[in-house]
């Protein structure tokens, strides 16, 4: 029988960490189960078995609880994690350890290093060696001394950490993790399942926003960039908005501000295949991230990119992060981060220069095939979980 890994995520699953679901798809060496707090959309997201901590009789009072006072304080409830540490710690192995034991992971694979914090006790409880993936606002929590502490233990016990790209792994490093424990494993994309397109010159470019509403994907700023352009070359651009988020107010408002909001197609969150068929309509992708003001950034960089790039899609973005390991330059054009002048300077470039489109998109898309393909990804993936069971327990 295959040795099973088990996925350690806060919430199985959101519709903002689809890259999730698709390195488990990736995987086929492996028997997969995944351990979580609690779940959501189970119906875009098939897998079993899923063990959910919230299940559990004894905790859903407690959870009930945090809850509450989560939304009474207007903060993401995994934001007050150290009033339920205890429980992380102790409680989740000692409920789920009857039906952990039956599964017998051989390998823990938290997703997140908050999320991996929380998972020592189910590497401690199984015997199961830890591997995190780190992805971006997790390295900022390092700046709290709650965090930094728990890193701390974290760094000690875990054997292996992933990152998406250098970048990420100087951070990562930065924070206390030791370097010989950081590998660089790229996420993938299924291209089986991206048709790639050539966009061919049009007179009305067609610009896609996929993010959510957080400061650290820099939307006011591409609002207002765009804003310039349009006012330049009225009637020569189009903008269509996916995502939501706890910035929607304020966003919105800064729409309304440049005179925009009736203009833009505001679509909320959508499942992965309206983003792809969204995706293959538009002419040029706009992502300028930024740094935030608490620290969070991309960390690797958003997979929406490679998927963007994956159906031809040129691409507008920032100097941030991994961003520029994800891109070619053949591919994408950067600008520096809050640069809004230069974003819109070269919008106003892809805009007036439709000859441009085809090139670009074919050269995104070859750079994902060679680097980014989810197939050869998840074999590198898997190499990682061998060599965790090879090593010492």
């Amino acid at each position: 029988m295959k040795p099973l890994v088990l996925h350690s995520v806060y919430q199985y699953l959101p519709l903002t960490e689809t890259w999730i679901y698709g390195q488990i798809q990736a995987v086929a060496a492996f028997r997969q189960a995944v351990a979580c707090i609690h779940r959501a959309n189970d119906d875009l997201f098939p897998f079993e078995p899923v063990s959910a901590m919230a299940d559990h009789a004894l905790i859903k009072p407690i959870g009930w609880a945090a809850r509450t006072f989560a939304h009474l304080h207007g903060k993401p409830m995994r934001r007050f994690d150290r009033l339920l540490a205890s429980w992380y710690r102790f409680g989740w192995p000692i409920l789920a350890t009857t039906e952990l034991q039956c599964w017998a992971p051989r390998i823990i694979h938290a997703h997140f290093g908050d999320q991996a914090t929380r998972s020592l006790g189910l590497s401690i409880a199984t015997n199961a060696p830890l591997i995190t993936t780190f992805y971006g606002y997790d390295l900022a929590l390092a700046r709290e001394p709650y965090w930094k502490k728990a890193y701390e233990r974290l760094f000690r016990h875990g054997r292996r950490f992933l990152v998406e790209g250098s970048a990420m792994a100087r951070k990562l490093a930065e924070i206390g993790c030791p370097p010989s424990k950081i590998h660089v494993q790229h996420l993938g994309v299924n291209l089986a399942a991206i048709p790639f397109a050539p966009r061919e010159p049009e007179p009305l470019c067609r610009v896609l926003i996929s993010a959510s509403f957080r400061e650290k994907k820099g939307i006011p700023h591409a609002l207002e960039a765009y804003a310039q352009v349009l006012e330049r070359h009225p009637g020569r651009l189009s903008l269509t908005v996916i995502g939501d988020g706890p910035m929607r107010a304020e966003i919105h408002a800064r729409a309304r501000q440049l005179g925009l909001f009736e203009a833009i197609r505001w679509l909320g969150y959508q499942p992965h295949g309206a983003f792809l068929e969204e995706a293959r309509r538009a002419h040029v992708f706009l992502h300028p991230s930024i740094t935030a003001a608490d620290g969070d950034t991309e960390g690797g960089a958003p997979v929406s990119l490679l998927e963007a790039q994956a159906t031809g899609l040129p691409i507008l973005a920032t100097v941030h992060a991994d961003i520029p390991e994800v891109t070619r330059p053949e591919s994408a054009i950067l600008v520096p981060e809050r640069d809004t002048k230069g974003l819109a300077d070269a919008l106003e470039t892809l805009a007036l220069n439709p000859e441009r489109w085809r090139a670009m998109g074919l050269a995104g898309r070859r750079h994902v095939e060679a680097e980014y393909d989810a197939a050869t990804q998840g074999k590198r993936l898997e190499a990682h979980y061998q060599a965790l069971m090879n090593g010492p327990s």
